[in-house]
């Protein structure tokens, strides 16, 4: 089994409140996840390149420091 890389997040009572608010506004549930692991600080050009993965790919993709 992969390790994981997200876990649910631990929301104190005003992250809970302002995710409320947008689900309200959305029309959605929305899940908050948070990073196990440090995300990678892609520069703007891979950062679009990520972004055209997920639209050809149809899925969401974080990258991680390989560090």
């Amino acid at each position: 089994m992969a390790e994981r890389r997200m876990e649910l997040a631990d929301l104190d009572a005003r992250h809970l409140d302002k995710l409320h608010k947008l689900e309200n506004e959305l029309g959605a549930c929305v899940v908050a996840l948070q990073p196990r692991y440090p995300l990678a600080d892609l520069p703007p050009e891979k950062i679009s390149q990520l972004q055209q993965a997920e639209k050809d790919l149809g899925m969401v993709l974080l990258a991680y420091k390989t560090d």
